[in-house]
């Protein structure tokens, strides 16, 4: 897994994703708001038994096909069958809030669903966590990312 920290308006946190999970251009990011598409796990320092996913890109007035493929790779996280597959794996499954189409197409980050860790499954750091929790789930995300990789590649000119 490739790691990142930062800090955002609710303090630190870590980041963590797969090979192939991170889509930019142009030298886009999440801080210019352009030429971006992320996948990751996400920690915030305060609450390091939370394990959010994130969706990020533009938002749908800046990208509007971006911000399409975001909706519906959303929707597939937020699916009775992945939620099943989450808790099937001893994880508890907390949807996300903002996830309403409007919210999605307003916001460049999405979080579909966060994973609440109880205490005997915190593992010493926030990465450690994001590790833990991916080498159980990340085959899954892995599986929904493929579906739309090679429209992401074609945007990205890869």
């Amino acid at each position: 897994m490739i790691f990142q920290s930062g800090s955002s308006k609710d303090g630190p946190y870590e980041f963590g994703y797969e090979q192939g999970w991170h889509w930019s251009k142009n030298g886009g990011s999440y801080d210019n708001s352009r030429d971006f598409f992320w996948i990751h796990w996400e920690i915030n320092e305060a609450k390091p038994n939370r394990v959010k996913l994130h969706i990020e890109c533009p938002n749908a007035m800046v990208e509007p096909e971006l911000n399409e493929i975001k909706q519906e790779m959303a929707q597939a996280f937020l699916s009775p069958q992945f939620k099943n597959l989450i808790e099937q794996s001893g994880y508890t499954y907390i949807p996300g809030r903002q996830i309403r189409p409007e919210h999605i197409r307003r916001n460049k980050g999405t979080q579909p669903f966060r994973i609440e860790l109880t205490e005997h499954q915190c593992q010493s750091s926030r990465q450690a966590n994001i590790e833990m929790v991916n080498a159980v789930m990340g085959q899954a995300i892995g599986e929904i990312v493929k579906r739309f990789t090679s429209q992401l590649n074609r945007h990205f000119g890869l």
